[in-house]
């Protein structure tokens, strides 16, 4: 019965992972085709535009590039798994390293909301090795800042405060 738990579990998780990667792909290749609209601005001005237009994809193109290195990487797992020549010993690794993907797949996304959800603009965490890397959006953190940050990352992780690095990105 338990084994049966953690392949749902797994299915589960690769269904999301697949259907978040998707999603990242169409929103980064979305691009306003004009500014007819009512209520859109429209640039007059190039210069500066690429920078921001840089800044906003860096935070897309991050998790991007996370979910395509995390989907190839549950590729070539599922292909141990399912390959006949693989040991039981090899399959059953190969199913726990699926299952930890999809964990710290949900932590670092459940992370990001509650930091946006705390008033930063955008962030994306990277957790490996029992360390994480928090890239946040903001001109000038404050104390208090690093300390929700760190309040967030900790209580979703269980990572503690020495081993979480944060990056500001303006």
């Amino acid at each position: 019965m338990i084994v049966m738990k953690r392949k749902q579990i797994m299915i589960v998780s690769i269904a999301a992972l697949v259907a978040i990667a998707g999603y990242l792909n169409w929103s980064y290749d979305k691009a306003p085709e004009t500014a007819e609209n009512f209520g859109e601005v429209k640039l007059v001005s190039n210069q500066g535009s690429e920078a921001v237009q840089e800044e906003n994809d860096f935070f897309s193109e991050a998790r991007l590039e996370r979910e395509i290195g995390r989907s190839q990487s549950v590729a070539s797992l599922q292909g141990i798994m399912q390959d006949a020549n693989s040991s039981a010993e090899a399959r059953k690794g190969a199913e726990e390293e699926m299952l930890s993907i999809a964990t710290l797949s949900e932590k670092e996304s459940t992370a990001e909301n509650l930091l946006r959800a705390k008033g930063f603009e955008d962030v994306v965490i990277y957790i490996s090795d029992g360390k994480v890397t928090a890239v946040v959006k903001t001109k000038g953190l404050q104390s208090e800042d690093v300390a929700k940050i760190v309040d967030v990352i900790t209580a979703q992780t269980g990572i503690p405060a020495s081993d979480i690095n944060i990056v500001e990105s303006a």
